[in-house]
């Protein structure tokens, strides 16, 4: 399980970095937003043009800021795992919350599932 905790952790550093880069060069923060058949960010300017709407629609929602969140979210979750530890045989109870937390992880990890480090044994 460690290695599905480092190999989450990369993914989601990954994400972060491309979600800073893909923000790093707008002046102000924001929802982006699909506009006159363009992605516009938050201040305005123009992300991308694009002819068919679902797909302007779909890279307005998932936004730099979108992701950030998203990440923020999904380390709560990997960390809250890691954090329970690996209690002693005969506790029940952390037993079972771990092992639910297991799955969690392993549906976390789904999303990456066309990485090349994603390793089938952990698909739920």
């Amino acid at each position: 399980m460690d290695d599905l905790l480092q190999f989450l952790r990369d993914r989601l550093d990954e994400d972060e970095q491309a979600a800073r880069r893909a923000s790093s060069s707008r002046k102000s923060g924001g929802e982006w937003q699909f506009v006159d058949m363009q992605v516009r960010a938050g201040d305005g300017a123009p992300v991308t043009a694009h002819t068919w709407v679902g797909e302007g629609t779909h890279i307005a929602r998932h936004d730099p800021a979108r992701v950030l969140r998203e990440v923020d979210a999904k380390r709560q979750i990997v960390d809250q795992y890691d954090s329970i530890g690996n209690p002693p045989p005969g506790e029940i109870g952390p037993d079972l919350v771990r092992a639910e937390l297991g799955r969690v992880l392993r549906l976390l990890a789904l999303q990456y599932s066309d990485h090349p480090d994603y390793r089938q044994e952990w698909r739920p």
